[in-house]
């Protein structure tokens, strides 16, 4: 498979994310981006295969929706799940396909898929709107792919203090070894032991977050781990691990309860904000936001460093 940043600028990623971002949003169905560079003779065939890989029959109410562009065949496919297929008016799909194409025929190719994604995604909050109570669309709880599938980016928060990241920290303890069941930091400020960062964004990152604790006095650290599973903490959960870790460690300052760290769980396909004492609760529901409007659309897209400098930057 191609990799999209080959095909679409930074500022077009953006613009799709966005697109994703603002339907998923309203939905419990999941849509999702694939771009190769070939697709061979059956590029339907090809479509269909990719579907399958990135699991988009996972949807509990089979809502999800995939558009595939092969670049060297010019090929372009939207495939929907059964659910959302039986609910849309006949020639539905094509009227999208019909609208994209038209933007692609332009070279316009970031507006033209941002297009499709609007049009899906309006159908698709209204057969399958957002379900509230949990928080998530149908697939988060299956691992990321390097694909361009994302989901939720909502970039007008403007409190800076919402967006300040920071991650659990976590050891490569193996399941037969004796390890401690939670880690040490090998570093205060990024940890990223499921290696998602390049050794210059650890550093980048971590210059920002050093800098930001000199000028405000809040100590952040941003962690990366493989699975929850990987310790034996005996914790039923990424809630209660992040909780557990956060007091071992002790981040913040202890006078003032002030400490953020945030864990990624990379395979677990989860993300969690823990909060020193000091914020109190009403920050919780910005935490969560924070996560699910800001940080997964890129996470999703494998722009991890992107991830945290963009919520950094709110």
């Amino acid at each position: 498979m191609a990799d999209i940043r080959t095909f679409f600028s930074l500022e077009d990623t953006e613009e799709i994310l966005s697109a994703i971002a603002g339907a998923e949003a309203r939905t419990s169905g999941e849509i999702r981006v694939r771009i190769e560079k070939k697709a061979g003779r059956d590029p339907l065939a090809k479509a269909r295969a990719a579907f399958e890989d990135m699991g988009m029959r996972a949807t509990e109410a089979k809502s999800g929706v995939m558009f595939y562009v092969s670049v060297e065949d010019r090929r372009f496919a939207i495939l929907g799940d059964d659910g959302i297929n039986e609910k849309v008016p006949g020639g539905f799909w094509d009227s999208v396909k019909d609208a994209v194409l038209a933007k692609f025929r332009q070279k316009q190719f970031a507006i033209g898929l941002a297009g499709g994604i609007n049009m899906a995604g309006e159908k698709l909050a209204e057969y399958f709107p957002f379900e509230r109570a949990t928080g998530m669309n149908c697939l988060t709880r299956y691992p990321m792919k390097n694909n361009f599938g994302f989901r939720i980016a909502d970039f007008g928060l403007k409190k800076k203090i919402l967006f300040l990241l920071s991650v659990l920290v976590a050891v490569t303890a193996a399941a037969l070894q004796a390890e401690p069941a939670y880690p040490q930091a090998q570093e205060k400020y990024v940890n990223d032991f499921a290696g998602i960062l390049t050794s210059t964004d650890r550093a980048t990152i971590g210059e920002m977050l050093k800098n930001l604790e000199k000028q405000t006095g809040i100590e952040m650290t941003i962690v990366t781990i493989k699975t929850v599973s990987d310790y034996s903490t005996g914790d039923p959960d990424i809630e209660t691990f992040s909780t557990n870790l956060f007091n071992s460690w002790g981040v913040g300052r202890k006078k003032d309860n002030n400490g953020i760290m945030m864990l990624v769980s990379r395979d677990d396909r989860r993300m969690r904000i823990e909060l020193g004492e000091g914020y109190g609760f009403v920050y919780d529901a910005a935490m969560q936001q924070v996560i699910e409007k800001t940080m997964l659309p890129f996470f999703k897209g494998g722009y991890y460093s992107r991830a945290f400098t963009k919520a950094r930057a709110k």
